[in-house]
């Protein structure tokens, strides 16, 4: 595990515990995070996010 500073170029991002400090993470601040020139994914394993805005923010975007 690694601090949320520490996370950047990222290509993809699996979130798996539904942990307050992640609801709290907005999908547009997260953008930030992700490697430029690329399509970020995200597995939102516990649906924490919105899938509209996450793909209207340009995510790939999947969750169970």
């Amino acid at each position: 595990l690694m601090p949320l500073e520490a996370m950047t170029e990222l290509d993809a991002l699996v979130l798996a515990v539904g942990h307050q400090a992640f609801s709290a993470l907005s999908l547009a601040g997260l953008r930030d995070r992700f490697a430029s020139g690329c399509t970020p994914v995200i597995l939102d394993v516990k649906g924490l996010w919105a899938k509209d805005e996450a793909r209207s923010l340009g995510y790939a975007y999947w969750r169970l």
